[in-house]
């Protein structure tokens, strides 16, 4: 009888074979890399797991502080690479510390040494030289949740164990000795700006686009009045969501409402992008009356779950309170299954941190249910069902 090492390798085999042939083989991309994983799960020891977790350990830090140094963006992309020498005098750092730091790295595989004395790219390191890629958040991600972490024994020490349901209690604000502020208010100065810059990649990056189909906005524009509102885009940081729906979709700006924190406004603002030329900005708490009544839309990106019930319910009746009668919140926002995906358990520690947490769809039917909303519909895709958007409208005029 085969061993399961025997049938895991059998499929792979069999996957990679489609995956080659196939010109669009995402799906079989995916099992490919789940395939390889079980395999080594079935080969790998016990003492081998504990020793990749002590190389993350040092991995994680010298990729941010290259990062930090610029020294991905100063490794030519050529086959020679450059010399440690060189690459030491253009960053400012001794020679003998940045190759003993590229060490880790190459022997991870993100750089590759050539000969005794240079260091080149390998198809992983390009993507550190991106400030506004998925990589500048993991950088703002390693430091401000990494730290917080490392506080979680003293704080739960402290608080018991138990989930933290407190905003202003929470890991964050213990871990910054801010406790009383939530992490919004914590956040300031350069953490601030990472953080902006960490939510417009996660708006590029995320698939919401491929969920809702925008032409829903055109569709249903008539149910409202013509001078409502199309979309509010509520804790919207910079309007990259309102940028994606007005390339995509031919919508009057003027009926665009960007709505965020005063500080991130003011800096929109400045900023001044073309795109959001004409649609109105809104500096505006969620945690108050909203101001934008009638709306279509109230779109609300990964922003509930920001929040435990108590908090998020004030935000969703500011909302529910300002509908109308064919008004919609949309709610782009993860569901998590039982057990979680990889991706959600890591999303729902990080909420955590916030006292917040990720939800099953049990969740937010209750949720919505207690401020008298009701899901009308959930959009995803096959390829994201775990990432969707909920459609929701005023219990009483379902």
């Amino acid at each position: 009888m085969p061993s399961n090492l025997e049938n895991l390798t059998k499929q792979l085999s069999d996957t990679v074979g489609n995956y080659v042939s196939n010109a669009d083989a995402s799906e079989q991309r995916e099992q490919i890399l789940e395939l390889a994983k079980a395999i080594r799960a079935e080969v790998e020891t016990p003492t081998e797991k504990v020793q990749e977790y002590l190389t993350l350990i040092m991995e994680m830090p010298a990729v941010r502080l290259f990062m930090e140094w610029d020294v991905f963006s100063e490794i030519p992309d050529s086959p020679g690479g450059i010399s440690y020498a060189e690459l030491a005098a253009k960053v400012d750092a001794e020679e003998l510390l940045l190759k003993r730091l590229a060490g880790v790295l190459v022997a991870k595989g993100i750089l590759k040494q050539i000969g005794k004395d240079h260091v080149g790219h390998t198809k992983f390191s390009p993507i550190f030289m991106d400030k506004k890629g998925i990589a500048w958040w993991f950088q703002f991600f390693l430091y401000d949740q990494g730290f917080v972490n490392h506080h979680w024994p003293s704080y739960f020490a402290k608080y018991g164990r138990k989930e933290p349901t407190n905003p202003k209690l929470s890991p964050v604000s213990f871990a910054y000795g801010k406790e009383g502020k939530s992490y919004w208010e914590i956040l300031e100065g350069r953490s601030l700006q990472d953080f902006i810059i960490g939510m417009d990649t996660m708006t590029r990056l995320v698939p919401w686009k491929e969920t809702l189909p925008f032409s829903w906005f055109v569709e249903n524009k008539h149910l409202v009045s013509p001078d409502a509102a199309l979309v509010v885009d509520v804790g919207g940081n910079r309007g990259e969501a309102l940028k994606a729906i007005r390339e995509e979709q031919d919508l009057p700006a003027d009926r665009l409402v960007l709505q965020d924190r005063r500080e991130v406004i003011e800096q929109v603002d400045l900023d001044d992008p073309p795109e959001l030329r004409g649609m109105k900005r809104m500096a505006h708490d969620f945690f108050k009356p909203q101001l934008v009544k009638g709306a279509l839309a109230y779109f609300l990106k990964r922003i509930i779950h920001d929040w435990p019930d108590d908090s998020a319910r004030v935000i969703l009746g500011h909302l529910r309170d300002a509908m109308g009668p064919e008004s919609r919140i949309l709610l782009y926002e993860r569901i998590a299954t039982n057990p979680p995906s990889l991706d959600i358990a890591r999303s729902d520690l990080t909420m955590m941190n916030l006292a917040s947490k990720e939800r099953t769809e049990d969740d937010w039917n209750q949720l919505l249910h207690s401020v008298g909303l009701v899901i009308v519909k959930i959009w995803r895709t096959k390829e994201t069902p775990q990432s969707t958007v909920i459609e929701c409208k005023k219990r009483n005029e379902l």
